[in-house]
């Protein structure tokens, strides 16, 4: 059976580090949940979609209130161009080697995040670059599977902590 990751799922270098989680005022009628990504959008935050050429913010550590009054702050783990992500690879696609360093971009399939081996290059959505597998066996050799999970840091030119905004 698949690993399966609802959402990215931030992976620390550091004890102790939960990476920089902000408030952010969510814009109207917005229901993304928790663990979505997120963006700016005349300075409030929406759901950032999986084709989306868009900067992205970071991802919500709450769902939104979808009203179009009293608003609220949401808390957000804004993505850092140090940061590192475990997420699942698309349930047809398996890590392999060659994988390491390359850009992929984003699948979403039932409100869940995961690595495209399919989107990748410069004319595409290729929004992160996958730094390796975290699916390996008793004997510490690596045991990739469809739909395993994988390491992986955002493209500086995707994220709003790496581009001038």
């Amino acid at each position: 059976m698949a690993y399966r990751l609802d959402k990215f799922k931030y992976h620390s270098l550091y004890q102790g580090d939960e990476g920089l989680v902000l408030p952010f005022l969510e814009a109207d009628s917005q229901s993304f949940k928790a663990g979505d990504m997120v963006k700016f959008a005349s300075g409030e935050i929406v759901i950032a979609v999986k084709s989306s050429t868009d900067v992205i913010l970071g991802f919500a550590l709450e769902d939104a209130t979808n009203v179009t009054s009293g608003n609220k702050y949401i808390k957000v783990q804004v993505i850092r161009p140090s940061d590192i992500f475990l997420v699942a690879m698309d349930a047809d696609d398996t890590f392999v080697v060659a994988d390491t360093g390359i850009n992929f971009g984003t699948e979403t399939a039932l409100n869940k995040w995961e690595v495209d081996q399919d989107a990748t290059g410069a004319t595409t959505e290729a929004v992160f670059r996958v730094l390796g597998s975290a699916e390996f066996n008793s004997l510490g050799e690596l045991s990739a599977t469809a739909g395993g999970p994988v390491y992986v840091s955002f493209n500086p030119s995707n994220i709003v902590m790496g581009v001038d905004v």
